[in-house]
């Protein structure tokens, strides 16, 4: 009768227990590996649905050509809000907002947005709305307040620029839009202190200030 040794035992026995746990440890392993591929591909896919339903915002570049082709009419002064989305597949949509003369008549303005929409349109882009502001050139108070404001936000670092200012004489309103410098977090106590700074000039005007980014 033949007694194994109890050393060479307890060493088999050690090692099929290391085997095992090597193989649940693998498994587990290879396990969280196609877990984590198929989180992958589900993300991804997810995110490109998102993509085509929501859009993603277009490159620097191709936003400054579509900038550029709009500020190259005559009667644009401003071009800002320029919001473009890619929803895949070629399919590029936005909107803009434009400043124009205040003379301008709105038969001819209605010329200058279509001919913006078609030139837009062969960067293979399209635009489903354009807004516009303009200044009174002909009314005095409305030029005072104009100096008087952009000349405040020259004073100040985190104003870059300030325009579409529309004083209506009768709401007593002054709206107009800014450019923040800092970062968005900031932008309400700037347009806060700014607002403030305004209405102090012009006590019985209410003061409306809106953000807006050049493009």
């Amino acid at each position: 009768m033949n007694v194994e040794n109890p050393v060479v035992s307890r060493e088999r026995n050690r090692t099929i227990i290391c085997c095992s746990l090597y193989g649940i440890v693998l498994n587990i392993c290879l396990a969280v590996i196609k877990l984590a591929a198929i989180l992958k591909t589900g993300l991804e896919m997810l995110l490109d649905c998102t993509n085509k339903i929501l859009g993603t915002r277009l490159d620097g570049d191709l936003r400054k050509k579509v900038y550029n082709r709009i500020l190259a009419e005559d009667e644009v002064l401003n071009v800002y809000n320029l919001s473009l989305h890619n929803y895949g597949e070629g399919r590029y949509i936005g909107s803009v907002d434009i400043e124009v003369r205040d003379d301008i008549p709105v038969k001819r303005l209605a010329i200058v947005t279509r001919r913006i929409i078609r030139n837009v349109k062969k960067e293979g882009l399209v635009l489903t709305s354009v807004g516009f502001d303009c200044t009174d050139r002909d009314d005095p108070l409305a030029l005072e307040i104009e100096d008087r404001i952009v000349q405040c936000a020259m004073d100040r670092d985190d104003i870059e620029r300030v325009y579409g200012i529309m004083v209506d004489r009768e709401e007593k309103i002054i709206s107009f839009y800014i450019v923040c410098s800092l970062a968005f977090s900031e932008w309400n106590r700037v347009r806060e202190e700014f607002r403030w700074q305004i209405s102090e000039m012009y006590p019985d005007i209410k003061v409306e200030i809106n953000y807006s980014r050049l493009f």
